[in-house]
């Protein structure tokens, strides 16, 4: 039991001995401490035990969802005030608005500073400078429409910009021109669609009713209407269809029909009485329903009445060309082709001739000479800045070969447009301020002036023959009927000046074009 070491024991004993004192001493001070501890708990004020209420699975739920509903709402708030802070508010919308004023102001300075310049006192460079008056008005343009969309008002745009046009217009020789009122079919004919316009061998004006499907001879003394033929009248052992095309050769009116059967009518007097016949054609029947113009060439005496037949045939993709017969009685022979190669036509829309053959082939205007084309371009107006590229749907011309002035109807931009028919280059334009103006011209004639006065467009809508004289008119106006200057021109006619005379001595005849418009010319 006891231990080999010496003294081990007694060692052994004295440290268990000094542990246990240790460990007494030690759970004697923490009693103490805790008592002290426990003292001053007792000290403090003491709060009665609650009594804890136990919710339903269902109330505890509910006010879950209120909690979420309550947090939605405080977002959504929060968003809402975000936004209108954002729209709504204070700098950060001064700024832009601030930056667009400012500019719109400086673009309507700066095209009052290029009107300054063109038109100050005692200036005129328009007159003195036409390619710097060029610039600075195409800069005042470009300007006002920048003051426009950043939010200048419109009236106070409206004066500089009617400024600016007329400055530019003066620059490619606009002219406004007034327009008087020489025949009207609403009253007689409500449901009148009138197609075609020419001007008739005896110096009357000829239109198409689609309505009616009928040929009228225009009295502008009398104010008349004389049907010269219409569908379902007999000829000849033949009943026409419905008219299609006029053309004008020497003493006769030529009137094509929806079955390519061509009618001759040869006024007998200045009151509309005249015969009607049919004129045979060689292959007529072969045309087919795409015939796009005819025309004619006159050989010869008038009095003889001769002339070459021409027709624009897409699915020949030539202009076919006939010889008469002799005695004028028809064109027995088969036709030769104009044009020196076959091209497509389908896109002609109309056809004038005075030696030379000029087309409106997909609104671009051709000459040609001997059946070529080439050598010759017409001259657009230039004035692209106001206005879109001229597209031509009809021609006329009252001068010579080469000679005077062809005027082309420019559709989409509803003016006339005066060539150099020599040349090719661009002379003058016209146009009708007051509305509609010249938007719906379906077929047009011009009478050249008396000892250098200017030339008469004739012209109808669907409804009305109207005229036009080529000189410009501060105050651009429809008259209720006939103005002197008109209907002096229109009676001029038979007496020679511009009249049947002298333009079968020009060797001139007119063609028709399908539907739009009627062309006066000549066919070589």
């Amino acid at each position: 039991d006891r231990s080999p070491i010496p003294l081990a024991d007694e060692l052994t004993g004295g440290v268990e001995a000094v542990q246990a004192s240790a460990g007494r001493a030690r759970s004697a001070a923490g009693g103490m401490l805790g008592r002290l501890v426990r003292r001053a708990q007792d000290l403090l004020p003491r709060r009665s035990t609650p009594h804890r209420r136990v919710n339903p699975v269902s109330a505890r739920r509910a006010a879950r969802r209120r909690a979420a509903l309550a947090i939605l709402a405080f977002v959504v708030v929060v968003a809402a005030l975000g936004l209108g802070v954002y729209f709504f508010g204070g700098r950060a919308a001064d700024g832009p608005s601030i930056d667009s004023v400012t500019a719109a102001e400086r673009a309507f300075q700066q095209a009052k500073a290029d009107l300054a310049q063109v038109f100050g006192p005692g200036v005129d460079l328009v007159r003195d400078d036409p390619e710097k008056a060029k610039r600075l008005l195409a800069d005042a343009l470009q300007q006002l429409q920048m003051a426009g969309e950043k939010g200048i008002a419109e009236s106070s745009i409206a004066p500089l910009h009617n400024q600016v046009v007329a400055g530019i217009d003066r620059i490619y020789r606009v002219m406004n021109v007034a327009t008087a009122v020489l025949f009207s079919f609403e009253k007689s004919i409500p449901k009148v669609n009138l197609t075609t316009l020419i001007l008739g061998p005896d110096g009357a004006p000829y239109v198409i009713d689609k309505s009616t499907r009928t040929v009228y001879r225009l009295d502008l003394k009398a104010r008349k209407a004389t049907v010269v033929l219409r569908v379902g009248q007999a000829a000849a052992g033949t009943k026409a269809a419905e008219p299609k095309m006029l053309a004008t050769g020497g003493l006769d009116l030529l009137i094509l029909d929806a079955k390519n059967v061509l009618w001759r009518w040869r006024p007998a007097d200045a009151k509309g009485t005249g015969t009607l016949s049919r004129v045979t054609v060689n292959g007529a029947s072969g045309w087919g329903t795409d015939v796009r113009a005819i025309g004619t060439f006159l050989r010869g005496d008038p009095e003889q009445a001769l002339y070459n037949l021409y027709v624009v045939d897409p699915s020949e993709k030539q202009i076919l060309r006939y010889s008469p017969a002799a005695d004028g009685s028809g064109y027995p022979a088969p036709p030769t082709g104009f044009l020196a190669t076959a091209q497509t036509l389908d896109d002609v829309d109309a056809l004038y001739i005075d030696g030379d053959v000029y087309l409106s082939e997909g609104g671009v205007l051709r000459r040609f000479v001997g059946g070529q084309a080439g050598g010759w371009q017409a001259a657009e107006p230039g004035d692209t800045i106001l206005r879109p590229g001229p597209h031509y749907v009809a021609l006329t011309s009252p001068g010579d070969r080469q000679a005077g002035l062809l005027y082309a109807y420019d559709q989409p931009n509803a003016r006339m447009i005066a060539i150099d028919k020599a040349t090719g280059a661009f002379r003058e334009q016209y146009r009708v301020s007051v509305d509609p103006g010249w938007k719906d011209v379906r077929g047009m004639y011009v009478i050249p002036g008396a000892d250098g006065d200017p030339a008469t467009l004739f012209w109808i809508d669907g409804k009305r023959l109207l005229s036009s004289v080529l000189r410009p008119t501060a105050t651009p106006a429809v008259t209720p009927g006939p103005s002197a200057s008109a209907s002096a021109s229109a009676g001029a006619r038979p007496s020679g000046t511009g009249g049947p005379v002298a333009s079968r001595g020009a060797g001139r005849s007119s063609a028709s074009p399908t539907g739009t418009a009627a062309t006066p010319g000549a066919t070589p």
